[in-house]
This record gives structure tokens, C-alpha cells and sequence, in this order.
């Protein structure tokens, strides 16, 4: 499913507008966009249709080698952070380099990380035609923070609470909750049209598809709200998926939450970001996860978030793989 500019724009004003949501309700949120000016140039342009006074704070610009960049975009982080606790509601981003970013997550399971992954948006480059070069912002043209309306805020004094660098509570799987609820079929796996789902590659996206608003608020991501697009685009998967589903079951603290989830047809679809293979921690969590989905009786389908951004067709594909092998198992 190739996504234009303006679809891929609308996504991510979408996400933005999320984050925004979940600050008006009183929960502090930091939206950090990787991918350097493409992800300013989002964040100016989101700014512009709210009218909101948000902050842009510029995490990595005129440092000096990549000690340096990364030095400045955790003390960058930290004061914004900080700022988000003290405004809640108050809109606040980050624009990081990819690289930068990767440095910067890779390993790290603090409160700090926690509270910055909720808002953690990578930023596809645009596709450009012609010259390369044409279009392209100068990294460092742009102070590094700064208020919509022309004021100036300086981020430097702010200092991080007590207690940031807090190990998280243990993540492993819990015991089991018998809850009716996440037992219940959806409806009958027979009255749903299942042409399409034979394992092969997804059919053609039904034209003119559309998906209600609210369901791209729930996305967390750019990658889960294309492929909960294409999905609900795909006859065959059409209806069957919502997006983040939490299940009785317990996963550390608190209940399972599966990034896209078929409970009629007992699919899990994992949407994994380039932190979860920097580092084993994040890579045995993961593995943990799948297992305790498994024993649920899930089919697990785990998918690359860059993937999906590239290919949305092949993740549709994928996932029509697995439909193919639930309704064969029905047929049995």
C-alpha cells in the first residue's frame, strides 16, 4: 500500500494530536521526534493548525562529535522532561538524529526512558524526487529551543526530580486472571468473509477504505496506525483488529497490552521499534511476552517497525498468514 505524503502527514499530526490528549488529562508527555528537520518541519506545522504555545527543543544541534551530541540530547532530554512535570498540559518535543537516538535508548531501563518511550515518534524522511538536496533543511539554522509566537525559553537551568535514574519494577510474566472477558469471542469465527486469507500475498487494498479518527488516537505509533490502516483497507482483514487491546493475563505490573489484537481469531501482532533488538534486556522482555501470549493460545506475529513503515503490503501479508492458519484450524 504506497502512502503519499499527505497520508504519512496526517499520521503523524494524528500521533501529535495524541500526545497533546494524553498531556490535557494531566499526564506530563515529551514528544521526541527522530529524525532530525523532517520532524521539526511536523511539529511547525502541527503547531501552526492548533495554535497551541509548544516548545521545540533541538536535542542534538551544534555538538561537537558524537560524545558530545549525546551529552547534550540526555541534558536536553532531561530538562524538557522536567518541564513536562511542572506543565503538564504545556505541548513540549525533542528532535533528535536517528543515530543520536539509538545511542541514546540503547540499553537504558530508568524511569527517565520509560516516561520518554511513550512519546518517542520516529519520523519517516520524505520521499524527494528530482535533486537530492532540494528542500532540505540546514541542521542548526534554528535556535535550540523555541517557543511558538517567537519566545525564546532557555531549557538549561531545569533539572530532572529525584529518584530519575529509578530501575523499573520486574517485568516478567505474572500469574494468570481468569477473566471472562478476554475468553468471549468478538462474534463467530464463520460469518466474516475469509477470501483472501490463504497465506499468499495480501489482495488489493479496497479503494476509497477509510478508518474513523478516534481509531488513529489509539495508535501508538506511526507503523501501527498504517498497518491498522491497511488492515481495515484489506477485506479479509477488515474489522477483526483493534488496536492496543489489554488482556486479563498480567505482564509484570500491570495487564498485557498487545499493539494490534484479534481476539476472535486469537492473533497478537507485536509492532516492535529499533529499541527492542539494542539490547538483551529488551530482547528477553519481548521473548517473555510471546511466550506468556502463546500460552493463551495466540498466534504471534512480530513485526519491525520500519518494516511496516517501508512495506505496510508485506506486513499485511504476514499477518494474512497467520489468519490463513486460524481459519484452516477451524475448518479442522
Amino acid at each position: 500500500m504506497a502512502h503519499s505524503s499527505g497520508s504519512m502527514l496526517n499520521l503523524m499530526l494524528r500521533r501529535l494530536a495524541r500526545d497533546q490528549w494524553v498531556r490535557l488529562h494531566g499526564t506530563p508527555r515529551v514528544t521526541v521526534l527522530v529524525g532530525g528537520s523532517h520532524g521539526k518541519e511536523i511539529w511547525n506545522q502541527w503547531i501552526a493548525l492548533t495554535g497551541l504555545p509548544g516548545t521545540l527543543v533541538d536535542g542534538d544541534a551544534d555538538a561537537a562529535g558524537d560524545a558530545g551530541a549525546d551529552q547534550m540530547f540526555d541534558e536536553r532530554i532531561r530538562a524538557a522532561v522536567a518541564r513536562a512535570v511542572e506543565q503538564p498540559a504545556h505541548p513540549i518535543a525533542v528532535s533528535v538524529t536517528a543515530e543520536v537516538a539509538a545511542r541514546w535508548r540503547s540499553g537504558r531501563r530508568d524511569r527517565l526512558a520509560a516516561m520518554v518511550d511513550e512519546g518517542w515518534i520516529v519520523v519517516p524522511e520524505p520521499r524527494r524526487h528530482g535533486n537530492a538536496g532540494a528542500g532540505r533543511s540546514v541542521e542548526g539554522a534554528e535556535p535550540a529551543t523555541r517557543d511558538s509566537g517567537g519566545v525564546t525559553a532557555s531549557l538549561g537551568a531545569m533539572t530532572p526530580g529525584d529518584g530519575e535514574v529509578e530501575a523499573d519494577a520486574g517485568d516478567g510474566a505474572g500469574g494468570v486472571a481468569h477473566d471472562p472477558r478476554d475468553v468471549v469471542d468478538d462474534g463467530p469465527r464463520g460469518d466474516r468473509d475469509d477470501a483472501g486469507a490463504e497465506g499468499g500475498d495480501a489482495p488489493p487494498l479496497e479503494a476509497g477504505a477509510t478508518v474513523e479518527p478516534q481509531f488513529y488516537l489509539d495508535a501508538r505509533s506511526v507503523a501501527e496506525a498504517m498497518l491498522f490502516e491497511a488492515l481495515e483497507a484489506t477485506p479479509a482483514t477488515a474489522g477483526r483488529f483493534r488496536l492496543n487491546e489489554s488482556l486479563s493475563v498480567r505482564f509484570g505490573p500491570t495487564a498485557a497490552e498487545v499493539d494490534l489484537l484479534s481476539r476472535a481469531d486469537r492473533i497478537a501482532i507485536e509492532i516492535d521499534g529499533m529499541h527492542h533488538f539494542a539490547d538483551l534486556v529488551c530482547y528477553r522482555r519481548d521473548r517473555r511476552k510471546d511466550l506468556l501470549l502463546q500460552t493463551q493460545g495466540f498466534v504471534v506475529v512480530r513485526l519491525l517497525a520500519e518494516d511496516v513503515v517501508r512495506d505496510v503490503r508485506s506486513a499485511v501479508t504476514a499477518v494474512n498468514q497467520a489468519l490463513a492458519y486460524r481459519l484452516a484450524e477451524g475448518r479442522r
